[in-house]
């Protein structure tokens, strides 16, 4: 997607996100290897991001995008001590216990700001 910025700078935004379609909806996934807790704690960073991603998908295929979620890779200090102990048991019940999923709703509204402070720091540069 090409946007320009206030002083007329042309900039491009990219991303790789996963699509998936399920059950005639669509998912789009931002893998990260940030562990849960820094996820949770910068959400605002992520939704920016999928917003934006779900808004080109969305222009350039004019598909619904139906879900955005991020998945972290990074696994739990308790599953990466099951794992440790060899333990089949043990690892089975962190591995029942471990969410990497983050959903996250698609905020169309405030894609135009979010684009609009990237300009922004592209202006600043």
């Amino acid at each position: 997607m090409i946007r320009t910025v206030s002083i007329h700078r042309s900039f491009t935004i990219r991303g790789v996100v996963d699509i998936v379609k399920q059950a005639e909806k669509t998912w789009m996934y931002d893998i990260k290897t940030h562990g849960l807790d820094y996820i949770h704690s910068n959400i605002e960073l992520y939704e920016k991001q999928l917003d934006i991603y779900a808004y080109i998908w969305q222009q350039l295929r004019s598909e619904k995008v139906d879900h955005t979620a991020v998945i972290s890779t990074a696994l739990p200090n308790s599953l990466k001590l099951a794992i440790q102990s060899n333990d089949p048991m043990r690892i089975q019940h962190e591995l029942s216990r471990w969410q990497p999923l983050v959903k996250i709703p698609f905020k169309k509204e405030k894609v135009d700001k979010t684009i609009a402070e990237f300009g922004n720091v592209v202006d600043a540069i």
